[in-house]
């Protein structure tokens, strides 16, 4: 199984709406069948260096990863909004053994 974390941080007139951003990551579940797990958080100290939305899929191997990236709900849905309400984000993606 894969791993794929990506940490967020959202400009600040987006911060009102870290639920709504978090409800629709979470739908990911119910469109993108190649997802096996998925967990979304919210950071809740809020400082300066504190990233503001954590988003972990779980998915069964790298073609799956592969097609999560690429599935048409994640890129129509997700990735605009994300482009438009994050200022960064990191991610990193790793086999579980």
């Amino acid at each position: 199984m894969l791993k794929h974390i990506e940490l967020f941080k959202i400009k600040d007139e987006y911060k009102k709406d870290l639920h709504i951003i978090k409800n629709l990551m979470y739908s990911m579940k119910d469109n993108i069948d190649c997802i096996q797990g998925i967990q979304v958080g919210l950071d809740i100290f809020q400082i300066e260096s504190s990233y503001d939305i954590a988003l972990e899929v779980l998915v069964d191997s790298y073609n799956d990863l592969m097609e999560y990236q690429n599935h048409p709900y994640h890129i129509g849905h997700i990735k605009i909004l994300m482009n438009k309400v994050q200022i960064s984000s990191v991610t990193v993606d790793y086999e579980i053994e």
